[in-house]
């Protein structure tokens, strides 16, 4: 698997990831902004509002036969939030050129369609039209609000709005529900009109089609106006916590949900990345992880126990399913499990686990043409050009030491239970 970035003349990417391993392409078009409030809201509902229709493509029936003529090719839009970005745009599955039955050029036509949509959008009187608007307003609150059903993202989500409160880190990649019903369509037709003309732009495409076929299919993307260089400011990254905060809520659950909010200072490119990828794995991040085995396992404290990082950010949660009255004597063993690892009492087959379990858990990422996409997008934004393959490098040159020394950067910043009550539901999500 062989990566290239080719810069455009206006600046914007076409990021190739060669592989033979699929019989299908994955392609993605993306616009990447800071995420800001009310910008993020904007953002979101642009790309639901813009696969509605375009000029030619007028009606979702339009737009699905042309799909359906295309041997099935799927294409939706996508809101992604990667570290303090908001990346929002289109993604499209189709099958290789190679197994057209016409010789068809299945890749061009997915571009085409795709780029129609994004850049040939339906507007009437300088707005975009207000059905469609008013109709994607409701489906984006109706999503926002059904976030909270799945209570294990909405406590971790929760748990890092409360740690980096001032930070754009707490924002949603959909916005808020206030912020939308206040987009009119001319003010979303403006944005957009900044949006294409500044934002960072970049495809990527997963699978076996030539580099001169690729660029050949882009042409709206090759015309855009240069983009400005610098559009993403530095992420805020700190490894320092003041004190330790803790956040309580109530809800009609039948389990409690435990997120632990913590610091580290430690990013993708930092030379003790390795090792905090690797103390991660030993600490929460694998089914062979110390939480898991002695939490979970042995003194069945939870329902689920695990532990992850953010490689933009540099910060871990660690999130945990319990009883109401566990709560302090499962804080006290979570930190005791840290401490542990802290102190270097890692054994042998514990490190062996955990280094299969990373190598098992890299190799399946590259498996999956949307995987590896998303892999690869988060180091354009990052501007990281390693590979998965050179982490597994680093990954098995990572000593004991290191790994002591990343696990004492996790410090514990904000402490956030959902606690169940009475008459709650039975749930374990």
């Amino acid at each position: 698997m062989d990566y290239k970035r080719i810069e455009l003349k206006n600046g914007a990417g076409l990021n190739i990831i060669s592989t033979g391993k699929f019989k299908t392409g994955f392609l993605s078009l993306n616009f990447i902004r800071p995420l800001s409030r009310g910008e993020n809201a904007k953002n979101a509902l642009l790309v639901q509002v813009l696969r509605r229709g375009c000029e030619g493509l007028e009606t979702q029936q339009k737009i699905n036969a042309e799909l359906s003529k295309n041997y099935g090719m799927r294409l939706e839009p996508i809101v992604r939030k990667r570290g303090e970005c908001q990346v929002f745009g289109f993604y499209c599955t189709m099958i290789n050129n190679s197994f057209a039955f016409e010789g068809e050029n299945i890749f061009k036509n997915a571009v085409t369609i795709m780029e129609k949509l994004m850049f040939e959008p339906l507007i009437a009187d300088g707005a975009f039209l207000e059905e469609y608007v008013e109709s994607e307003k409701r489906n984006l609150k109706n999503y926002i609000a059904a976030q909270i059903n799945d209570k294990i993202s909405y406590s971790i989500k929760r748990a890092s709005e409360e740690m980096c409160a001032c930070e754009p880190y707490a924002l949603s990649a959909y916005g808020e529900a206030e912020d939308v019903d206040g987009i009119t369509p001319r003010e979303l037709y403006e944005h957009y009109r900044l949006i294409i003309k500044e934002a960072k732009t970049e495809a990527f495409y997963v699978g076996s089609e030539d580099e001169d076929t690729l660029k050949a299919a882009f042409v709206h993307l090759r015309a855009l106006s240069k983009r400005p260089a610098d559009t993403l400011p530095k992420p805020v990254v700190t490894g320092d916590v003041k004190e330790v905060r803790r956040v309580t809520e109530e809800l009609k659950v039948a389990q409690g949900k435990l997120a632990i909010g913590c610091r580290t200072g430690i990013t993708e490119g930092d030379a003790l990345y390795p090792a905090l990828v690797l103390a991660n794995a030993l600490f929460g991040g694998t089914p062979v992880s110390k939480l898991f085995m002695n939490v979970r396992e042995k003194l069945s404290l939870c329902y689920y126990v695990k532990s992850i990082t953010d490689k933009l950010k540099g910060v871990m949660i660690i999130a945990a399913g319990i009883e109401n009255e566990n709560l302090d004597v499962t804080l006290k063993e979570i930190e005791a499990q840290l401490s542990a690892l802290k102190r270097g009492e890692i054994t042998e087959d514990e490190l062996t686990a955990a280094r299969a379990a990373l190598r098992t858990s890299i190799n399946s990422t590259l498996d999956s043409g949307a995987q590896t996409e998303d892999y690869y997008l988060t180091k354009t934004i990052n501007g990281d050009t390693s590979s998965p393959l050179d982490l597994l490098l680093r990954l098995d040159a990572v000593t004991t030491d290191e790994i002591i020394a990343a696990a004492n950067t996790i410090k514990y910043d904000t402490i956030y239970f959902l606690k169940g009550t009475e008459g709650g539901a039975d749930d374990e999500q």
